[in-house]
């Protein structure tokens, strides 16, 4: 009775296991990709070297060392960080939000309404739908330097 037992207690085991594991592939695909690394000199996505072609998913923390740069394709904009540079990218209600640490973020987009700048000092978007390229420099806590074109 008590081989049974431990026979049918094991059983259990791997079959809650094996349900476990068929369900991985259906919650990481739930994660949706934001971007697309375009160019990768010097970068970092998380912990591993940015590759170009590789997706940059929701909280990847995204790096360049010094003289790096990283561009990305964020949906109908592109997003690139300049030398000594982090940011992260967020999703948010029908725009992502890339969120700049420190260093130099850059962006263009066609579409102002599906992207925005999250700094230390506030939140940069664009306007009444007009294409924008700009360049936001953080240089300390308290300053930061915006160049729009």
């Amino acid at each position: 009775m008590r081989s049974f037992a431990l026979s049918a207690a094991r059983s259990g085991l791997i079959g809650f296991v094996i349900a476990g594991m068929l369900n991985l592939p259906v919650m990481a695909a739930s994660a949706k990709p934001l971007g697309m690394v375009v160019i990768a000199e010097k970068a970092h996505v998380d912990n591993a070297n940015a590759a170009i072609g590789a997706d940059v998913f929701p909280g990847d923390a995204l790096s360049t060392d010094i003289g790096g740069s990283l561009r990305m394709k964020v949906g109908a904009s592109q997003v690139y960080l300049l030398s000594s540079s982090a940011a992260t990218l967020v999703p948010g209600e029908n725009k992502v939000q890339a969120k700049i640490t420190h260093g130099t973020l850059g962006f263009s987009t066609s579409s102002p309404d599906q992207l925005e700048i999250a700094t230390p000092l506030g939140v940069i978007r664009g306007e009444d739908s007009q294409r924008v390229f700009a360049q936001i420099a953080v240089m300390s806590p308290t300053k930061m330097q915006i160049s729009a074109y």
